[in-house]
């Protein structure tokens, strides 16, 4: 284990290396002379993947590294890869701040980095192929979706809510056998969705829990969209995102995703797409808006509290010209009015679907814009962590 070519801390006398404050733990103790305390109130997340050596015996413990799919917080400090630093008498850590190496931040942070974009032709073959690997991710569950769709299609019905991405697929193969493609309302959207499935998806397809979010995304397509977008947007803004795979006690499932504040603290993301926020919905008035963002507050309930503090993100796909800064206006005015009975909520964000267009004749030359704004809460319970510049 001395062998490992990562960076240590040594101890030069016989005080802890490091005192952390904060909530009580039990000290780090030297496991080689059982004598040393190498960390004073010791929390493993404080601590990821560092060297420190005992001043009695000279044996180096190595702490561990942070569980899979988890990640660390913006502010961590790295010792960088490699050196022995002698710390002559005791380091404070006074709000939790993580310390690591540059290999541990290179294994969590690489399977979620950005990448460029593999282009997507649109032709019969391709959709094809995109449905079969739907197919195999969901353990043969798209294919149930790609019938009902097809079916719905042949009735003429405009839109298969049950899976809009199943839709989209058999929509456009449709109209790529008639030689042609739509670009009405319900083409372009089509389109925005393969196009949406194939980002997501070539940005996080190597994170350990692709095969969770694959099958999210087969089953509840717009939700866990809005999902991956939210994700990929707060990491393009610095913020390292894990998806919460956990549930409370009652088995009832918690927030979507979350990011740590510090080795402790986290702040959970619980997103929600509420169908009215649809782009079926073509005029959706001041008092329907009012009413869904207060019932998205409502559901977040035991997801979002004090206990588990977060932001609310809100999903839309509606293409009125006026919806998104009517939705902005309205979600400032609803924390205003009902933000201290959600203390626990920092802000509301909002995903919504901008803009769709496409090169009329080229249709794998196309681009979906999405604006993002967030909303911070006036009657957040303690310090809110929102930077909305």
């Amino acid at each position: 284990m001395e062998s490992i070519e990562r960076p240590m801390l040594v101890q030069g006398s016989h005080k802890p290396i490091v005192t952390r404050l904060g909530s009580e733990e039990p000290n780090l103790i030297c496991p080689n002379c059982n004598e040393s305390v190498l960390i004073e109130n010791y929390l493993a997340s404080c601590f990821v993947g560092i060297g420190l050596k005992c001043f009695k015996c000279s044996h180096v413990t190595w702490t561990p590294s942070l569980a899979a799919g988890d990640v660390f917080p913006k502010t961590t400090i790295t010792l960088g890869n490699k050196g022995a630093f002698l710390i002559g008498s005791t380091v404070t850590n006074e709000k939790d701040v993580v310390m690591t190496c540059d290999q541990e931040l290179e294994k969590v942070y690489k399977p979620t980095a950005s990448r460029d974009k593999e282009p997507f032709e649109l032709t019969v073959e391709n959709l094809d192929k995109l449905s079969l690997e739907l197919d195999l991710l969901s353990g043969g569950g798209f294919q149930k979706h790609l019938d009902s769709a097809e079916r719905s299609i042949k009735h003429k019905n405009p839109y298969f809510r049950e899976n809009p991405l199943a839709w989209a697929i058999q929509l456009l193969k449709h109209q790529l056998a008639k030689e042609t493609i739509s670009l009405d309302r319900s083409g372009l959207v089509a389109i925005s969705m393969i196009q949406g499935y194939q980002d997501v998806l070539y940005r996080w397809r190597d994170h350990i829990h692709f095969p969770s979010m694959a099958k999210e995304l087969c089953g509840y397509f717009y939700h866990s969209l809005i999902q991956l977008i939210s994700a990929s947007y707060l990491m393009d803004h610095g913020n390292n995102i894990a998806l919460n795979l956990t549930s409370d006690e009652e088995g009832e499932r918690s927030a979507d995703l979350y990011l740590k504040l510090s080795g402790r603290d986290k702040l959970f993301i619980e997103v929600k797409a509420p169908e009215s926020f649809e782009w079926t919905n073509e005029q959706v008035g001041n008092g329907k808006i009012k009413k869904t963002i207060e019932k998205c507050l409502s559901k977040s309930r035991g997801q979002l509290d004090e206990i588990k503090p977060g932001i609310l993100i809100i999903g839309t796909s509606c293409l009125s010209p006026e919806f998104l800064p009517e939705i902005e206006r309205t979600v400032k005015k609803v924390l205003k009015n009902k933000g201290r009975s959600y203390s626990g909520v920092a802000g509301i964000g909002v995903v919504g679907l901008e803009s769709i267009s496409s090169g009329f004749g080229a249709a794998s030359k196309f681009s979906t814009s999405y604006k993002v704004f967030v909303s911070r809460n006036p009657y957040y319970f303690t310090e809110n962590p929102i930077v909305t510049t």
